[in-house]
């Protein structure tokens, strides 16, 4: 979400704005909000059918995320490698190349994904790796 300044972000409720500015708080607070932030809707395409449909997240996909975000937290507690296993480096400063992300909290590469997000990167590292290193075996 990038406003020019001085926009105003319409919210669900009808007939409401907030600043952006207070979004922008709100969002810094919470590093973004990535990760406490709720599942409104899951985008599917059908077979033979052209552009996205969209439906209401089932029981099924919230608990595929609460077992992501357990399964990422028991995968970082294990890691016994000198770098982290998830990106936890700094985002490029604000405005450079306009680079606004900072302006919502989010400060690290990490706050710019879910945990369910970030648990699928790190397997797919991990898969790399392990290929690579069958590679030269």
């Amino acid at each position: 979400m990038i406003l020019p300044k001085g926009l105003f972000v319409e919210v669900l409720r009808r007939g409401y704005t907030t600043p952006v500015e207070s979004v922008r708080m709100q969002l810094r607070e919470r590093h973004g909000g990535t990760n406490d932030s709720r599942l409104l809707c899951v985008v599917t395409t059908k077979k033979g059918k052209s552009g996205k449909f969209y439906r209401l997240p089932t029981e099924r996909d919230l608990k595929a995320i609460r077992d992501a975000t357990t399964e990422l937290k028991i995968r970082e507690k294990a890691n016994q490698e000198s770098l982290s296993l998830t990106p936890e480096e700094p985002l490029p400063i604000r405005n450079s190349l306009g680079f606004r992300i900072p302006l919502y909290g989010m400060l690290s590469w990490r706050d710019l994904f879910t945990s369910r997000q970030t648990l699928s990167l790190i397997t797919l590292v991990g898969l790399i790796k392990r290929a690579a290193e069958n590679l030269f075996e």
